[in-house]
């Protein structure tokens, strides 16, 4: 699965595809939600969730390293980003 045909998909989807195969890096805590990043083959996912409502509210996917920094000082991506984005 590439990244393109994963943001084709409908939201329900993407978040069953990311759970079942993806694997999970780092949680980050916000004010109106916490957000689950993921590693699936050549890109990463965040999960956005809504404590208050208890629910999903995205599924958003990148391969920016940019993206990556609000979770850096948490968690070590070098071996990920050797392998899949040099």
């Amino acid at each position: 699965m590439n990244l393109q045909v994963f943001e084709r998909l409908p939201l329900e989807e993407r978040l069953q595809l990311v759970w079942n195969e993806g694997n999970q890096l780092g949680i980050r805590f916000g004010r109106r939600h916490n957000v689950c990043l993921y590693h699936l083959q050549d890109f990463f996912a965040e999960i956005w969730l809504d404590p208050e409502e208890q629910s999903v509210s995205m599924v958003r996917a990148f391969t920016s390293t940019k993206c990556l920094e609000p979770y850096l000082s948490h968690i070590n991506i070098s071996e990920l980003l050797t392998e899949h984005y040099d």
